[in-house]
């Protein structure tokens, strides 16, 4: 079975880039523009004020600021998930206006290392001592940490949205309706009705809320990403290159299932109960584009849905977890490293064709 590509990680480090690039851009376009209004109105120590370095210095400091910042709002993410986001950003906010004090004092002394004689020992520490107390020490803690609010803010919007339909929405490409293939995994909780009405519906979200949080990381590790949740349903989405590279939209069944099956102990102790499920996989063109005018979203519309849904209803009769359609099994990357346990032909309502559906396992002699 090929493992998926652990993505998560990928993704951070990513994003962490994108934050460093970001941050330095805009440090570096305010220094201009702090230049601009020193010559601008003849500040009075100007003199003793140089242009080249301070950009230096922003080169320096900026990037492990960044570094730092954006490793923290990334990697620690997952751990305010239980933290009010108000709470979160006052957390945040105290946090950043630590580390840009300290940055701040790291830098001035960096800008005076490089103006002054290095051997000027006394007038470095003298400028960074009065820089501890200056209006530029308020200034750079106010500006950083409204950029580093916002950064938190955006972050949280991305998350809110999903990473592929956050970027897809800026960059407008879907705002005309286009035509691509996708794949689809229609993940369905069993005995959803039975449970909702035992539990009732606060232990009823719990549950599901539990299970959905636990495979969240399994759906990006395999480069997938949540189209919609139904109720007791998960809609899985990838692009076809993506889904049918190195198996992944395949694995990520079997994944899920490990994922489940590591937290049974959890699960027992806290609902009495396993999560179990039954799914499909199934490929095909679907026409994609942003619908709706106060509350916009990007939708997908075709066949290829219509027919997912239906194979997974035929789970139960065919005694299994988890069909794939046969078309779409064999375009897999490398489907020699699955076994097809069993192969069956299934005549869908309203299909005047008929469809085979395959019941696959891991090899796990590779």
């Amino acid at each position: 079975m090929m493992m998926p590509i652990k993505n998560k990680n990928r993704i951070r480090f990513k994003l962490v880039g994108v934050i460093m690039i970001a941050w330095t851009l805009i440090g570096v376009g305010n220094e201009v523009l702090h230049d601009f209004f020193l010559r601008a109105v003849q500040y009075s120590g100007f003199e003793q004020y140089e242009f080249a370095t301070n950009i230096l210095t922003q080169f320096i400091i900026i990037p492990i600021a960044a570094l730092l910042g954006g490793s923290f709002i990334i990697f620690t993410k997952d751990s305010f998930r239980t933290i009010p986001f108000l709470t979160r950003i006052l957390i945040e906010i105290i946090l950043f206006i630590i580390l840009v004090f300290i940055l701040t004092i790291i830098g001035s002394f960096v800008y005076n290392y490089i103006y002054f004689d290095a051997a000027d020992q006394p007038g470095i520490w003298l400028e960074v001592k009065e820089t501890m107390f200056s209006y530029g020490m308020l200034y750079n803690i106010a500006f950083w940490t409204a950029i580093g609010s916002i950064t938190v803010l955006v972050v949280q919007v991305i998350d809110f949205f999903g990473r592929e339909r956050f970027y897809n929405t800026f960059t407008g490409k879907y705002y005309q309706p286009i035509v691509e293939e996708r794949i689809f995994l229609f993940l369905d909780l069993k005995n959803s009705t039975g449970l909702a009405e035992q539990w009732g519906h606060q232990k009823w979200f719990s549950f599901i809320n539990t299970f959905i949080k636990d495979i969240a990381d399994t759906i990006i590790n395999t480069q997938g990403e949540v189209y919609q949740y139904i109720g007791d349903e998960i809609v899985v989405s990838w692009p076809a290159a993506k889904g049918f590279k190195n198996n992944q939209a395949l694995s990520c069944f079997f994944e899920i299932q490990k994922i489940v099956n590591k937290h049974a102990d959890r699960y027992k102790e806290k609902f009495g109960i396993v999560p179990e499920f039954r799914a499909s996989l199934h490929a095909g063109e679907v026409t994609a584009g942003e619908i709706g005018l106060y509350r916009k979203d990007i939708i997908f519309t075709g066949d290829v849905l219509n027919t997912a849904k239906r194979i997974q209803g035929y789970c139960d009769a065919l005694e299994a977890d988890f069909l794939v359609s046969g078309d779409t099994f064999l375009r897999m990357s490398h489907p020699e490293n699955w076994k097809i346990y069993k192969e069956s032909v299934l005549q869908l309502k309203g299909k005047s064709e008929s469809i085979k559906v395959l019941i696959v396992l891991p090899d796990n002699n590779e």
